[in-house]
């Protein structure tokens, strides 16, 4: 069993009163299936019944001698009605005293996206950052979980500096101690009403909603780019083709894929939206060409130099391009760097350093909620 954690441990109070916490998620970070193990029931959510908004995913968690009430919500990325969940979602979070803002976020091993996951859920309840206790869901995927667990905590205690707690959990771990920890966290912290203006929540979900829509054009740029890198790392390997017009040609379809996505996806957006999404998609491909260019250089050092029958192998090759109308100039290059056992500094790696392509950063750019005016 995979025993659940938590990053500042602490001594539970006995409260005169039931104590209430709420827990916001994205979808598939495993935010039912807690609270179906919490309350050890078949907890079904009302959040999505259209008759019934007055109605919330709610029940009693028993722990040891204590216990709390427990309130789910529905997903925060929803695809469908996504206005009528937020309604559901503003409901909850001031209907009554809360202790606790829970959110759970699924375990990733690229640490920044659960950071920035973490921003994106807290852009909604920005006032109450204090009373926010991270819960890492699907831990059990960690492969290294004691050297990642004090990496984690580090990490989230220097980016986000206002969030109150952290605790790790799998579905192996005990529903109990899970519960245990939960209100460790929930019996230090005061209740009360959460107070958040319609115009309020409206603009912080709406700023939600662009963040999110520019990170999931982002992501499937990534996948797009992360094809075209595995096709022409497969290539090096397979010696298909020269290592410098791999590189080359490398450079030229992840420029082309920007420009195609873009094309096809920032008509219509915000200025500033636009903007940003640009800025990440030319960040990313300078940072994938440096990472590429590092690759290819390690193999040509290991399949060109190191080894005098690979160096054969190559001048073989470069001959045969050469019948196929390869030209002269290119011919006497490649056998100048065959038979040099020094490998010179890559030119793209250091084009790359140089490069003045934008960052997030260097943007300046804050979300505008003009999209939804």
């Amino acid at each position: 069993m995979i025993q659940a954690l938590i990053k500042q441990k602490l001594d539970s109070k006995q409260l005169l009163y039931e104590p209430c916490a709420i827990i916001i998620g994205k979808s598939g970070a495993g935010k039912t299936t807690l609270v179906k193990k919490l309350c050890n029931e078949n907890h079904e959510s009302n959040t999505g019944n259209s008759n019934k908004q007055q109605e919330y995913g709610r029940c009693h968690v028993d722990c040891y001698e204590h216990g709390f009430t427990i309130v789910d919500t529905p997903a925060t990325d929803c695809s469908k009605e996504v206005y009528k969940h937020a309604v559901l979602l503003k409901e909850s979070l001031t209907k009554e005293k809360l202790n606790t803002i829970f959110f759970i976020i699924k375990y990733d091993g690229r640490f920044e996206k659960m950071i920035e996951n973490y921003f994106q859920l807290e852009s909604l309840v920005s006032k109450y950052a204090s009373k926010i206790v991270v819960i890492i869901s699907y831990w059990d995927q960690s492969k290294d979980p004691e050297n990642e667990f004090n990496e984690m905590c580090e990490l989230f205690a220097e980016e986000c500096p206002n969030m109150s707690n952290l605790i790790v959990y799998s579905e192996q771990s005990s529903g109990a101690d899970v519960a245990n920890l939960m209100y460790n966290c929930i019996s230090n912290m005061d209740e009360e009403v959460l107070v958040i203006t319609d115009e309020e929540f409206t603009l912080n979900f709406n700023l939600y909603e662009i963040e999110r829509s520019i990170n999931k054009l982002f992501d499937q740029y990534q996948k797009q780019v992360n094809l075209i890198v595995q096709k022409n790392i497969e290539s090096i390997e397979e010696k298909s083709d020269l290592f410098r017009t791999i590189i080359d040609k490398f450079k030229v379809e992840i420029e082309e894929l920007m420009e195609h996505y873009s094309e096809a996806n920032v008509n219509g957006m915000h200025p500033l939206d636009r903007d940003k999404l640009l800025a990440k998609m030319k960040n990313e491909n300078a940072t994938i060409r440096k990472e590429f260019a590092v690759k290819v250089r390690a193999l040509m050092s290991s399949n060109l130099f190191n080894d005098e029958r690979s160096v054969a192998e190559t001048k073989n090759m470069v001959a045969s391009v050469n019948s196929s109308d390869m030209k002269k100039d290119d011919q006497q290059e490649i056998n100048q760097n065959c038979n040099n056992k020094n490998t010179e500094q890559n030119d793209e790696e250091k084009n790359l350093e140089s490069s003045n392509l934008p960052t997030v950063e260097q943007t300046n750019w804050r979300c505008p909620c003009s999209l939804f005016q």
